[in-house]
């Protein structure tokens, strides 16, 4: 019950128990790990349990095209935003201002920013992002739909096909793995996931550029590494998380 969030009485079948003892169960497991792990586990964080940063990466490699100076700044700041020096509280939520340089003010060459990152908070940030950028591009756009499965194990199977559903399961949206829906367009900008061929360069975190959209198969333009403009195939394949615990 707690680890997929069903109801009580999903799990007579199951465990062959009623659903008064299997809650009757669950208050005493939560009493249990209370008296256990509270003064350790189960209180607010203090002092001693927060990491600050206190020194930037960057500063330690030497940038040619970039003043140092600026750099300097520039680091102080990211570092003044992760420690909450800066910016105002508003409700349950902080306002920082963002200097003008940071910020992407127009859309005329979407592709000049390969080089760069766009920051957002939330996976529900980054949906809105790729939508808008999608809508920069012009010529008709293809939908590709996952299917998803739970990886069988040996026992439980007809446990895990009862509660995972596949409506369930397209529902998941989890860092590291595409969501059930992907939107294209030709000359959309994309990044794999997964490392395919390494010796042709198409590695986790490999940009490129959409060419030609079939049914099971995209052509593209790498664009970054070390084989630029290299055309390339990339198929359908099998994604599974990095991880085994995917909060859901």
């Amino acid at each position: 019950m707690l680890a997929y969030g069903i109801a009580a009485d999903a799990v007579d079948d199951y465990m062959r128990i009623g659903e008064s003892t299997t809650i009757e169960c669950l208050k005493k497991f939560v009493e249990g790990v209370i008296s256990v792990f509270d003064d350790e586990y189960l209180r607010k964080p203090n002092s001693n349990d927060i990491l600050k940063l206190h020194t930037n990466i960057r500063l330690l490699i030497s940038s040619l095209d970039q003043d140092e100076g600026e750099m300097k700044k520039f680091t102080n700041w990211i570092l003044d935003v992760r420690n909450g020096n800066i910016g105002s509280v508003v409700g349950d939520e902080s306002e920082i201002e963002i200097s003008d340089d940071l910020l992407i003010t127009t859309t005329d060459d979407p592709l000049s920013y390969l080089s760069r990152a766009i920051l957002a908070p939330t996976l529900e940030s980054v949906e809105k992002v790729n939508d808008f950028v999608l809508t920069i591009f012009s010529g008709m756009e293809k939908e590709y739909l996952s299917s998803d499965t739970t990886c069988q194990a040996d026992e439980n199977e007809d446990v895990q096909q009862e509660w995972f559903t596949p409506e369930f399961l397209n529902d998941i949206k989890y860092s590291g793995l595409p969501n059930h829906k992907l939107t294209l367009k030709p000359g959309v900008a994309v990044m794999l996931l997964r490392n395919i061929d390494q010796t042709s360069g198409l590695c986790n975190g490999t940009r490129l550029i959409v060419n030609e959209l079939g049914s099971n198969v995209i052509r593209a333009t790498v664009v970054t590494g070390r084989n630029i403009e290299n055309k390339v195939y990339i198929p359908r394949m099998n994604l599974i998380p990095f991880r085994f615990r995917v909060a859901i």
